[in-house]
């Protein structure tokens, strides 16, 4: 099932309910999953502290109908929420519609109990693509360039010392991947990778964040509403 897998959470409650009453596995589209998973190789992640996503896209025509959380962000979305394995405890975003009546550019912000923070930007006002994926731990710094399958990493060995490799990725097949893994999956009895209910997950987060920008936008117009002189700044608390 292509990303996103309905356009609201009541619909995914109902796919899912169906889903299970039928007794059929569904897998999600997420094919970054596979992309990372192949350029982690060896590298050590773990705590994850932070993470930094950056997804820029240039216009394909198809934007008038869906935002851009939706449309670019939701993968780096499902990143975050299989790697951390954990629900974001607060959620922060703002996003301008400025060439479409949606949400072109949005910068959001996760935070998680355990205080590893995550900081996603998606963006289809852009002269070329970038896909860059960074992630953070106590011992560790590894960023992924998702366009040229390029990692470059800096990892503290057994003895302390940082060492610093970069490897560079032939052509990668993540939808080749996911399929293999689909259908071994079945014939093994195995839920797949990319399940309904991580994809209904990554849904509920996505309307957070465009409610967040929703919320940020009422307050503004709000703001613009009252007359000058009226309100002063520290009379202003943004959340």
């Amino acid at each position: 099932i292509e990303t996103p897998i309905c356009e609201n959470c009541d619909d995914a409650a109902r796919l899912v309910a169906l889903a299970n009453q039928c007794a059929v596995h569904l897998q999600v589209g997420f094919l970054e999953r596979y992309r990372l998973k192949k350029m982690l190789n060896d590298i050590f992640c773990s705590p994850i502290r932070m993470i930094e996503a950056q997804r820029l896209s240039p216009s394909v025509g198809r934007e008038p109908d869906i935002d851009v959380v939706s449309d670019l962000m939701i993968h780096d979305l499902d990143l975050v929420l299989s790697l951390m394995q954990d629900i974001p405890v607060r959620i922060e975003a703002s996003g301008p519609a400025i060439v479409t009546a949606r949400p072109d550019i949005v910068h959001a912000r996760l935070e998680f109990a355990g205080g590893a923070v995550a900081t996603l930007i998606a963006s289809r006002i852009a002269e070329k693509a970038e896909r860059r994926f960074r992630i953070v731990s106590d011992d560790s710094y590894a960023s992924f360039n998702f366009v040229t399958n390029e990692v470059e990493s800096y990892q503290k060995d057994s003895q302390r010392a940082v060492q610093h490799r970069r490897n560079q990725w032939g052509p990668l097949d993540p939808l080749r991947d996911q399929l293999s893994d689909f259908v071994h999956r079945c014939l093994e009895g195995r839920a797949p990778g990319a399940n309904l209910s991580d994809a209904s997950l990554v849904l509920r987060i996505r309307d957070q964040i465009l409610g967040c920008i929703e919320r940020s936008q009422g307050k503004r117009e709000e703001i613009n509403s009252v007359p000058t002189g009226t309100v002063s700044l520290g009379d202003i608390i943004w959340v």
